[in-house]
């Protein structure tokens, strides 16, 4: 039996990986903008159009995970299945290479802008736990 004490305690904790999250996503618009400005600046419509495109599907991969995951453990009574699990994991992995072949094969934008751009989420989640770490670093917490 789950007491309210540790329901409480089980919600706290969700929403404070979801205040977490919502910061990776802020963090992550923000440097796809800046990226695809500085891009713009310092180099060309091409060069920007390449962080911009980059960006925006490694941005739509990182959503369908996120909607993926929130579906999959949604009840924590019912234990996901493995086989659905990996079905959509790669679905949603081919999609995203196919996306960037496409565009890699094609040469719409610049190559090294692209890269760029699909580096943005990673960015955005190393900057954020990096953040973290140092605030519970300052505060003495291990």
């Amino acid at each position: 039996m789950i007491s309210g004490r540790d329901q409480w305690e089980s919600l706290r904790d969700i929403l404070k990986d979801e205040k977490l999250l919502h910061r990776v996503e802020q963090v992550n618009i923000l440097f796809l903008v800046l990226g695809t400005i500085l891009g713009w600046a310092l180099g060309s419509w091409r060069f920007a159009g390449g962080v911009l495109l980059g960006g925006v599907i490694v941005t739509l991969s990182f959503q369908a995970m996120k909607w993926q995951v929130r579906r999959a453990f949604r009840d924590p009574r019912r234990v996901p299945g493995k086989g659905g699990l990996l079905l959509r994991y790669y679905v949603r992995f081919f999609a995203t290479a196919f996306a960037v072949m496409t565009v890699v094969y094609y040469g719409w934008v610049d190559l090294i802008g692209f890269l760029v751009g699909l580096s943005v989420v990673m960015l955005a989640i190393a900057s954020v736990g990096m953040q973290e770490a140092l605030i519970l670093l300052i505060k003495g917490e291990r």
